[in-house]
C-alpha cells in the first residue's frame, strides 16, 4: 500500500511539473519518502532548473523577495550552484539597500513633521524640500506648513494693526500667539525687532512716570519678547527691584527699602518718583531718630542699633535699680533667623563647600575684584566677566569678557546639562542633575575653587536635592540619608526624603545662620557667604 501511495505521489509531482506548476511540484517533493526515492531524487534535479530560472525572473522585475524565496528552495532540496549564490548575493543586497533607502525615507520625514509641528516653520520648509520617496507624505506636510504659515500672517497682520493703534501688549500677545501656536518664520523675527522698540519706548514711558501697576503687567506678559531681545532683560531686573522695593514697604523696612530704592535708581536712572521716595524715605528715618531721642526711646535702645524690637522684662522690676538694668534685650533665637538674599555657604561633612545663590542672574569674576559679583573664581579673568540668567526653567551664559563653552566662543548661549565652560582661565561645568528640581550646579575646577575651598555652586531656584545619588545637586559620598534643601519664610529649611520614594516625606526641620545640625548621617552648616573674603587674583 505505503508503496502504492509514493508512486502516486510522485506521479503527481511530475505531472505539476510537467504542466509548469512549480509550486505545487515543489509540495509533493517536499516530503521525505519522496526525496529519498530513486524518482524522487531525479525530480528534485528537474525541478532546479525551473526554480532558478524563476529566481532570475524576479530579480530582472525588481521583485527581490520572491527570488529570495525561490533560491531557498533550492537550498532546502540541496540544489545550490555557483549561479544560485551569486544570484541570491545580489538579491539580499538590493533588499539590504532597499531597507537603507526606506529608513533614509522615514528619517527624513519624522525630521520634517518635528520641525513643522516644533514651529520651526523655515527649516521645515527645507526639510520638506529635501524629503525623498513618497510624493503623498511631502505633499501633506507641505499643506499643513502652509496652513501654519498662512494663520501665522493672519495673526501678525492683527498685531500690525493694533500695533499701530498704540496697544503693545496687545500686539505682544498676538505676536506670541503667531510663534508659539503656528510656528517661527522670517516675518515673525522681524516682526519681533519692530514690536521691541516699541515696547521699549512705552514701557519706559510709564516707568518714567511712576505708573508700576502698567509697567509690572507688561513686563511680566512680555517673556516671550524679552528671550529674543536680551537687550530687554533690564526691565526684568527693574520689575524684580520695584517688587523687593514694595515688599520692604510693606514690612515697615525702612532700611531694606532704602537700599532697594538706590539699587533701582541705579538700574532705571534718576527718575522723579524714586527721587521723592527717596526724600520721604529720610522724613520717615529723621522722624524715627526724633522718638528714639524722645523719653519713650530708653525702653528701646536696641531698635536705634539694630532696627529689633526692645523688650521690657515680665520680672518686677525695683524703682531703685539702676536705669540701664531696667531694659533687657532678648534676642531672637537663632532658629528663627532670616537668611537673607545673599549667597548661602553650606558644609556638608565629608563632602565639601557648596555656595547657594538664589538669584535670577548670577555674576561672576575674579575674586578679591571691585565689582560686586556673587561668584568670586580665583583666576585671570575680569571683575564681572560673565552673568547666568535664569529664564523659566532655561539658563543663558552672557559674557562680558572672553568666554568659551565646550571649546566655541560665545558672548550669550543658552546652557545644556555637561556643557565645559570656560571663563579667561577658569573652568567650570554647567550640570542639571534633576529633572525634578529647576536648580543647576556649577562645578568649578580644583584650581578655581572659589574661597572658602567651594568646589560647587547650587543655582537655587526652589530646592537643593543632597544625597548620594547622581540626580543630586550635592552628591555625598557614602550613606543613606537623602535631604531636600528649601527656602520659606526667609527660612532654611530640610527636609528628609524617604529611601527609595517609600514612605512619606519627612520631617521638616529648620537650619539658621551659622547653624550646625545632624540630619541623619550628615552634618550640615550653614553661613553667609562672603564674597569678598579673597585677595585680588594675581
Amino acid at each position: 500500500m505505503f508503496a502504492r501511495w509514493l508512486s502516486v505521489k510522485i506521479q503527481a509531482a511530475e505531472a505539476a511539473l510537467r504542466d509548469g506548476r512549480i509550486d505545487d511540484a515543489y509540495q509533493i517533493v517536499g516530503e521525505q519518502a519522496v526525496r529519498e526515492h530513486r524518482r524522487g531524487k531525479k525530480l528534485l534535479d528537474k525541478l532546479a532548473k525551473p526554480l532558478l530560472a524563476r529566481a532570475r525572473l524576479h530579480a530582472q522585475a525588481g521583485r527581490y523577495a520572491d527570488a529570495m524565496q525561490d533560491l531557498d528552495r533550492l537550498d532546502k532540496i540541496d540544489r545550490n550552484s555557483p549561479d544560485a549564490d551569486a544570484l541570491r548575493k545580489r538579491a539580499a543586497d538590493e533588499i539590504r539597500n532597499r531597507r537603507h533607502d526606506r529608513q533614509d525615507r522615514d528619517e527624513s520625514y519624522e525630521k520634517a513633521v518635528a520641525r513643522v509641528r516644533a514651529g520651526r516653520l523655515e527649516s521645515g520648509r527645507l526639510a520638506i524640500e529635501q524629503m525623498a520617496g513618497d510624493d503623498r507624505k511631502r505633499g501633506q506636510l507641505k499643506d499643513e506648513l502652509d496652513i501654519r504659515v498662512k494663520r501665522s500672517e493672519q495673526l501678525l497682520e492683527r498685531a500690525r494693526e493694533v500695533l499701530k493703534a498704540g496697544d503693545v501688549l496687545a500686539a505682544c500677545r498676538l505676536w506670541e500667539d503667531a510663534r508659539n501656536s503656528h510656528g517661527r518664520t522670517r516675518e515673525t523675527e522681524s516682526f519681533a525687532s519692530e514690536l521691541a522698540a516699541k515696547y521699549r519706548k512705552t514701557i519706559q514711558g510709564w516707568l518714567a512716570v511712576g505708573e508700576l501697576d502698567r509697567f509690572m503687567n507688561a513686563v511680566r506678559s512680555a517673556r516671550a519678547l524679552h528671550a529674543i531681545d536680551t537687550s530687554l532683560e533690564e526691565y526684568e531686573t527693574i520689575r524684580k527691584l520695584v517688587a523687593s522695593t514694595a515688599a520692604h514697604l510693606a514690612r515697615g523696612d525702612h532700611a531694606g527699602m532704602k537700599r532697594s530704592l538706590l539699587r533701582l535708581s541705579s538700574a532705571a536712572g534718576e527718575m522723579k518718583w524714586i527721587k521723592e521716595a527717596l526724600a520721604n524715605l529720610g522724613m520717615l528715618s529723621a522722624a524715627q531718630d526724633k522718638l528714639y531721642a524722645s523719653p519713650l526711646g530708653v525702653f528701646a535702645p536696641s531698635v536705634q542699633k539694630t532696627g529689633g524690637i526692645g523688650m521690657l522684662e515680665d520680672t518686677k522690676i525695683s524703682d531703685n535699680a539702676p536705669r540701664k538694668a531696667r531694659i533687657v534685650q532678648k534676642p531672637m533665637p537663632r532658629s528663627g533667623e532670616p537668611v537673607g538674599h545673599g549667597p548661602l555657604l553650606l558644609l556638608v561633612d565629608g563632602t565639601g563647600s557648596s555656595v547657594l545663590v538664589r538669584r535670577d542672574t548670577v555674576r561672576i569674576g575674579r575674586a578679591g575684584g571691585s565689582a560686586e559679583i556673587d561668584v568670586p573664581i580665583p583666576a585671570d579673568l575680569k571683575s564681572h566677566h560673565a552673568d547666568i540668567v535664569r529664564h523659566g526653567e532655561d539658563y543663558f551664559l552672557m559674557a562680558n569678557g572672553p568666554t568659551q563653552v565646550n571649546r566655541r566662543d560665545v558672548s550669550r548661549v543658552l546652557l545644556r546639562d555637561g556643557d565645559r565652560i570656560t571663563l579667561g582661565n577658569g573652568k567650570m561645568v554647567f550640570r542639571r542633575p534633576s529633572d525634578r528640581s529647576e536648580s543647576a550646579v556649577l562645578m568649578l575646577a580644583d584650581r578655581n575653587r572659589a574661597p572658602q575651598d567651594v568646589d560647587r555652586v547650587i543655582l537655587f531656584k526652589d530646592t537643593c536635592l543632597i544625597g548620594p545619588d547622581p540626580s543630586c545637586h550635592i552628591r555625598t559620598r557614602e550613606g543613606d540619608t537623602r535631604l531636600v534643601a528649601f527656602v520659606r519664610d526667609g527660612q532654611m529649611q530640610i527636609r528628609r526624603r524617604p529611601l527609595n520614594g517609600r514612605g512619606g516625606a519627612g520631617e521638616v526641620e529648620s537650619l539658621a545662620d551659622g547653624e550646625t545640625k545632624d540630619f541623619g548621617d550628615l552634618r550640615l552648616t550653614l553661613k553667609r557667604y562672603d564674597t569678598k573674603s579673597s585677595p585680588d587674583f594675581a
